[in-house]
């Protein structure tokens, strides 16, 4: 029987270790600059949601524009890390499927980064949305990142990732391998 989701990324996410290397991580990715910067009018000056917050990377970036900030984290270690790096915000223990503990129509704007919808089940990703819609004004914005597996670019990456040239020479055949 596969062990539960929650259980499989509590034993990831909860090492110490872990926690440390994610807190260690500072900035935006690109796409989360011109993200927030489309969405600005949603979270700036406004209440918000932070998902997923692991080591912190993303806090500083959004409460700072916020009316008001709560960031949440489903591992204990992951909080510890960000409330560390961050002891003047609130951050919280959460789980995203359920995000209990915060108010109905409490936010504005709420942000789970890192593609941390994919870290659970198809079920789980609908129990993360709904959380997400019933903590959510109407009209707020919940903002994620996913994988997209079928994306035309990813399809070419694992084209050329998976094109291999056999070669007659067995030296240039390992080449074409490593490239």
């Amino acid at each position: 029987m596969e062990p539960d989701i929650g259980i499989k990324n509590q034993s990831i996410y909860g090492r110490a270790r872990t926690a440390r290397w994610y807190a260690s991580l500072d900035g935006l990715t690109v796409a989360e600059q011109a993200a927030f910067a489309r969405t600005r009018s949603a979270w700036e000056g406004g209440d918000v949601l932070d998902i997923g917050i692991g080591g912190g990377r993303t806090c500083r970036h959004l409460a700072d524009g916020a009316r008001s900030y709560v960031g949440v984290d489903f591992s204990p270690a992951m909080v510890a890390a960000s409330r560390g790096r961050h002891p003047d915000l609130d951050i919280r223990p959460g789980d995203a499927r359920d995000l209990s503990g915060l108010p109905d129509g409490g936010f504005d704007f709420a942000f789970f980064a890192d593609n941390g919808i994919d870290a659970v089940d198809d079920a789980d990703r609908m129990k993360v949305l709904a959380a997400a819609r019933r903590v959510l004004r109407p009209g707020g914005v919940f903002l994620f990142n996913t994988h997209n597996r079928d994306c035309r670019d990813n399809r070419r990456y694992w084209r050329d990732m998976l094109r291999v040239r056999l070669e007659p020479n067995p030296i240039a055949s390992l080449k074409s391998v490593a490239r």
